[in-house]
């Protein structure tokens, strides 16, 4: 069959032949069509939807080019191929979720900051973990969080404790007069302001009456495992108890106050009750023949019984007359000078004791071989002349010297084992003054 090449037609010939392809993919087959010069124009195909790709004319086959697929008119608007990963459209997108705050892997049970071993938390809040997992919010720190040393919970920081604007100088619990104070703790404030922490009461804190101090609470007062049934000062077998008080015990346990000593509370030698000193002391029989009555009652005072006098008036070559008789008062003869033995008697225990000397009026200085001028091969021993009764011109210089702070021995020397207290010195002095 002779094929002729489509531009070698007439050009009113191929737009007819156009026109027939276009609607063969779309209409049903068309007539034949009529073609100039006569003649019919058929067109020939495959069969099927596929546009026909040979035309008949006057007996010819004309060859067509590939017209490609035609549209569907009646399909109605085609639709645009799908994402190839899927993703939605940018318009109905759901924004991204927040992370949750979550216990890191090294969390324990416990109290955590955020950023302490809890991610994605919020700056600032304070947060409970029971181990690595999701992490509670326990508050919002409006003071900031604190990050504890390890092995202690983490917390919120709160106000610095505060003296409220009706403080005055003075000690105060937490919550008198002082806000933002721990608990059973006790401030010192100037005035209003700043409020400083002076101690955490372990037994609780006390709130005083108006114009008193706040104070700590202590234990209540308990007689030791060694007191028997009688009387005894708050430190002599009785723990925790007040100063200058003298309490009851039967035995260990609980103490009892009786009185409160306001001249002091005077600890008796071994086998007597403690007692409260009235200013003066007792009356009592001569501890040891040679004593001055007066001197007698305070040697019991200060607790010295009468197998520590090892000497009274004496003659002795070593005593250089210092313990010759000084006179007599109500027949009794007396020397001003008295020996006492320092025998199982401590360093410490020993200046308590020269301390208590001299509350009741005595100049005494412990004799320490190679110490304070006295000969390292003489005895120690304790010398205390008592000031409130006439005495021998040596005497009086030892008195000096006590009350100057020297030795008591013919080099004058300085003295450093033991010094008296102001009141001690001068209580002594006005003693010896009246006397001397």
């Amino acid at each position: 069959m002779a094929r002729v090449e489509l531009q070698r037609l007439p050009a009113i010939l191929l737009a007819i032949l156009l026109v027939g392809v276009v609607g063969a993919a779309c209409d049903p087959p068309p007539p034949a069509l009529r073609v100039e010069g006569g003649g019919d124009a058929a067109v020939i195909g495959e069969g099927g939807d596929d546009p026909p790709s040979l035309v008949r004319v006057a007996g010819s086959e004309l060859e067509l080019p590939d017209a490609g697929p035609v549209a569907d008119d009646d399909a109605g608007p085609t639709e645009p191929p799908p994402d190839a990963g899927g993703a939605p459209d940018a318009g109905t997108e759901e924004p991204p979720q927040p992370a949750q705050p979550s216990c890191d892997a090294s969390a324990v049970g416990g109290d955590y900051c955020a950023g302490d071993k809890v991610s994605y938390g919020v700056e600032g809040t304070l947060y409970r973990c029971a181990g690595p997992g999701p992490a509670t919010v326990v508050r919002a720190c409006a003071q900031g969080c604190v990050v504890a040393p390890p092995g202690h919970d983490d917390y919120c920081a709160e106000p610095s404790p505060t003296c409220d604007a009706n403080a005055v100088g003075g000690d105060y619990c937490a919550g008198d007069k002082v806000s933002h104070g721990v608990e059973d703790t006790l401030y010192r404030c100037e005035g209003p302001g700043p409020a400083s922490a002076l101690q955490a009461c372990a037994q609780g804190c006390v709130v005083a009456p108006p114009g008193h101090d706040d104070y700590c609470a202590t234990p209540p007062p308990t007689c030791d495992d060694n007191a028997f049934t009688g009387d005894y000062c708050a430190g002599d077998k009785v723990s925790n108890g007040v100063e200058d008080t003298l309490y009851r015990c039967e035995g260990p346990g609980p103490a009892t106050a009786l009185e409160a000593c306001a001249d002091g509370c005077v600890v008796a030698p071994p086998g007597q009750d403690d007692y409260c000193a009235n200013g003066a002391c007792p009356h009592h029989d001569l501890l040891r023949w040679g004593l001055a009555p007066d001197a007698s009652d305070q040697l019991r005072c200060a607790g010295v019984p009468a197998s520590r006098v090892v000497q009274t008036i004496g003659s002795a070559p070593a005593s250089a007359g210092y313990h010759a008789q000084d006179g007599t008062i109500d027949g009794h003869a007396y020397c001003a000078a008295t020996d006492l033995s320092s025998s199982g008697l401590s360093n410490a225990e020993l200046r308590a004791l020269l301390s208590r000397l001299a509350d009741g009026g005595f100049a005494a200085f412990y004799r320490w071989p190679g110490h304070d001028g006295w000969p390292a091969d003489e005895s120690p021993h304790i010398h205390a002349i008592y000031a409130g009764v006439p005495m021998k011109w040596q005497l009086d210089e030892q008195v000096d010297d006590w009350l100057e702070g020297r030795n008591g021995l013919s080099s004058h020397g300085s003295y450093t084992f033991w010094q008296p207290s102001a009141a001690q010195r001068a209580q002594v002095r006005a003693l010896f003054n009246a006397s001397n």
